[in-house]
């Protein structure tokens, strides 16, 4: 036995079906994300038309494909969150475990960024309420603390989830090469992605801007105070201080736009 056939064993599933059920997902995955119908997978993967069906009944249940009536015909496409990348059978288990680190660490670079934007919105009330308070209040003190360690604590979790993404995504295209000899295609979000999930609605989305509206809000005012304050000091002129509240709300759609 070879290295590589020992290690394609250790990453599929052995799937003993005739037709596995990758096979079956690369026929969509392989049709520019157009619906097909039952019929044309069937001759693709060289099955019966029952057969498949079952098996895509199976999928659907797994939250694999998703289906849907047009006119009086039942038109199959992958799911949403399925992966669009062809998968070959063989190496099957080494796919989607990568999937699975890939999801949950996006999840850790999520909150981190959260996190990082809570403990900024700290520090920027506390520097605005310095500002506003002669001698500055204590508890401008405490806030300026907690925002420091809050926001390191954001920016150590972004880190390590972005990190992390970028190192399994890495290693997947070194392996997928090395088992396969071929290249994982390019996937990029297109209109036919973006116009199948319109509509839906995201309860992490939702709760995100929720959180992003409540953290935004104190920033914006810290900022306006930050500017009053600065604008009112002999050390600044109306033209610096503008700048830094600028500088400061670009930071803050930046990283904004870098959580998704």
């Amino acid at each position: 036995m070879t290295l590589r056939s020992l290690l394609v064993d250790l990453v599929s599933t052995n799937d003993r079906k005739e037709v596995p059920d990758e096979q079956i997902l690369n026929v969509l995955r392989e049709n520019d994300r157009i619906a097909m119908g039952t019929q044309d997978i069937a001759d693709a993967v060289d099955m019966s038309r029952q057969g498949v069906e079952n098996r895509l009944d199976e999928l659907e249940l797994e939250n694999r494909v998703q289906s849907q009536k047009i006119g009086s015909v039942l038109v199959w496409d992958l799911h949403p969150d399925e992966r669009r990348d062809v998968v070959p059978p063989e190496i099957d288990r080494l796919v989607h475990a990568f999937d699975l680190i890939r999801d949950q660490f996006a999840m850790t670079r999520r909150l981190g960024m959260y996190i990082l934007l809570t403990g900024f919105a700290l520090i920027f009330t506390s520097l605005s309420t310095a500002l506003a308070a002669t001698p500055v209040d204590p508890f401008a003190n405490v806030l300026l603390v907690w925002g420091y360690a809050i926001a390191g604590g954001g920016g150590a979790a972004w880190f390590v989830g972005g990190g992390t993404q970028l190192a399994t995504i890495v290693t997947e295209y070194v392996v997928y090469w090395r088992l396969t000899g071929e290249s994982l295609r390019p996937w990029k979000e297109n209109d036919t992605t973006a116009s199948s999930q319109r509509g839906q609605i995201d309860v992490r989305l939702v709760v995100g801007l929720f959180v992003l509206v409540l953290i935004g809000g104190a920033l914006v005012g810290a900022a306006s105070d930050l500017q009053a304050g600065l604008a009112a000091s002999s050390a600044f002129s109306w033209f610096e201080a503008t700048v830094v509240a600028g500088l400061f709300l670009v930071a803050l759609v930046a990283m904004v736009l870098g959580i998704e």
